[in-house]
């Protein structure tokens, strides 16, 4: 059984809801990338989702030392 479900804060004004799993996720990052274009502008927090994305096509998936 999954642990228990934890509130995430779905709108700017205040209200909280419960998410799980995928739903809690897509949630999170909604609000990260929010929170970047609130802070860097609406440009520079584009291209910060837009390298995210280069980046997993790119890094390696297993790290050789």
């Amino acid at each position: 059984m999954a642990g228990p479900p934890f509130p995430v804060a779905l709108s700017g004004g205040g209200g909280v809801g419960i998410s799980h799993g995928f739903s809690a996720r897509m949630a999170h990052l909604m609000l990260y990338r929010q929170h970047q274009i609130e802070l860097f502008g609406y440009y520079r927090g584009l291209m910060s989702f837009y390298s995210d994305w280069v980046e997993t096509f790119v890094r390696p998936s297993v790290r050789l030392d």
